[in-house]
C-alpha cells in the first residue's frame, strides 16, 4: 500500500479519518498494518499490501489472513475481530450474496489471474478462440468502448476511480494515460490478483472494499468507471448512488452493465441461472467447460451468433463463468440508467446507444457516462 493513499480514505462506516499502525514496511510501501477510525473503533487492517475495508467474514479463511494472524496475533490479541473488522453488518439483506459473490468471483480472478495481459502472439493460432478477449489488444480496445473515457479524463493529476477492478486490467489501462487510480473490489481472491498484476505501477491502489460502503471520502474523484460490475451487487441502482456520491462537481462516471435482451433469451437465461446459482464452484467450472466448447463448435459453423438470440453461450470458459455462475445478475435498459444519472445529479453526456435495433435483436450491454452537475 502506498502511504499517499491515505489522504483520500475514510473510515466506511463512520466517514471520519483514520489513522495507520505499520507493522511492516518495505521501500516506504505498507505491507501489513492496522487502520484505526478513533471515532466508532473500527479497525480496518492492512494485508499483504492491501487495505481490507470489508468484514472478516470475506477473507478469514485466506491464506494471506492465516499468516498475518499468525505474525502479528499479539498485537491483535486486543480485538476482539469478529467486532471490530466487522466492516459490513451481517444484517445487510444483501450480505449473503456478498459472502457468495466473494468466492465465487474470488475464484474467477485467481484462476484467470493473467486474463487480459496475455501476448497474442504466445498462443497457438488454432487455440486463440479460448483465448478471445484476454489478450493485450482485447483490453485495450475493450477499455475504450466500456469506459468510454477520453485522455484528459484520465491525466495526470487526475483521481480515478475503478469501481468493481476486478484482476486490474482496466486500472492498468487507466493508469497508462497518468491518472492516480484506485481499484476497488469486494472480492479477497479478486483484489490480490488485482495487486499482483499492479504492484510495480507507482499510480495504482488496491483496495478491497464494498461498493454499498466505500471507504473514501465524499466528491472526491475526477473520474469513475464501473464495468460489469453493478448488475452483480444485488442492489444495481443503489450501489450506483453510492459511487455517484463520491464523484465531484464536474467529474465523470461510467457504468457498464447487462442490458435486458428479448423475452425468449430472458426466460432461457432466468431458467439456466435458476441451477447455476445454486451450484458449487467446480460444477460451475464442469458447467462453463460444457458451455464453452459447444461455443466453439457453433463459432466453427458459424451458428454464434443465431444461438444469442436465445442463449448466452460463447467460446471462452471465462465468460462461461463468469455469466452463469455469478450469484446475482441483473438486466437493465437504456431508459432505467439515464435515470439513475439524473436522480444523482448527472447529465448524460455519451450513450454506446445505438438505433434502429427490434425488439428481438438488442445489444447484450450497455454504457452510459454522466457528468456531475
Amino acid at each position: 500500500m502506498k502511504k499517499n493513499i491515505l489522504e483520500f480514505l475514510s473510515c466506511p462506516n463512520c466517514k471520519s479519518d483514520l489513522k495507520l499502525e505499520i507493522f511492516e514496511e518495505v521501500n516506504n510501501i505498507v505491507i501489513n498494518g492496522l487502520f484505526l477510525c478513533s471515532r466508532c473503533g473500527k479497525k480496518y487492517p492492512v494485508i499483504q499490501g492491501i487495505p481490507r475495508f470489508v468484514s472478516l467474514d470475506m477473507y478469514k479463511n485466506s491464506e494471506s489472513f492465516k499468516r498475518f494472524y499468525h505474525v502479528y496475533k499479539e498485537d491483535l490479541e486486543f480485538l476482539d475481530l469478529d467486532e471490530d473488522f466487522n466492516a459490513t453488518s451481517p444484517d445487510n439483506v444483501n450480505y449473503e450474496i456478498k459472502l457468495k459473490t466473494v468466492k465465487y468471483f474470488g475464484y474467477e480472478w485467481s484462476r484467470f489471474i493473467n486474463w487480459g495481459w496475455i501476448k497474442e502472439e504466445e498462443i497457438p493460432e488454432e487455440e486463440r478462440i479460448k483465448y478471445h478477449g484476454g489478450f493485450i489488444n482485447n483490453t485495450i480496445s475493450s477499455f475504450k468502448k466500456k469506459s468510454l473515457m477520453d485522455e484528459s479524463n484520465l491525466s495526470v493529476g487526475k483521481l480515478v476511480l475503478d469501481a468493481g477492478c476486478g484482476n486490474g486490467r482496466y486500472s492498468n489501462q487507466a493508469a497508462g494515460y497518468g491518472a492516480e487510480v484506485i481499484g476497488v473490489d469486494i472480492g479477497t481472491g479478486t483484489v490480490e490478483a488485482a495487486y499482483e498484476n499492479t504492484k510495480k505501477k507507482e499510480n495504482i491502489h488496491i483496495i478491497q472494499g464494498d461498493l454499498f460502503k466505500l471507504p473514501f471520502k465524499k466528491g472526491i474523484f475526477d473520474t469513475v468507471f464501473s464495468i460489469g460490475v453493478l448488475m452483480h451487487t444485488g442492489g444495481a441502482c443503489k450501489a450506483f448512488r453510492s459511487i455517484a456520491g463520491h464523484v465531484k462537481a464536474g467529474g465523470v462516471f461510467t457504468a457498464h452493465l447487462y442490458h435486458k435482451l428479448n423475452p425468449v433469451w430472458e426466460m432461457n437465461d432466468f431458467l439456466i441461472r435458476k441451477i447455476t446459482t445454486n451450484m458449487s464452484v467446480e460444477k460451475n467450472v464442469e458447467f462453463a467447460g460444457f458451455m464453452s466448447r459447444l461455443g466453439r463448435i457453433l463459432a466453427k459453423m458459424k451458428l454464434i451468433k443465431i444461438a444469442n438470440l436465445f442463449i448466452r453461450v460463447q467460446p471462452t470458459l471465462i465468460h462461461m463463468y463468469d455469466w452463469y455462475s455469478a450469484p446475482v445478475a441483473t438486466h437493465h435498459t437504456y431508459d432505467e440508467a439515464k435515470k439513475w444519472y439524473l436522480e444523482n445529479d448527472f447529465e448524460v453526456v455519451k450513450t454506446n446507444e445505438s438505433y434502429p435495433y427490434s425488439p428481438f435483436f438488442k445489444p447484450w450491454s450497455l454504457t452510459v457516462k454522466g457528468k456531475k452537475i
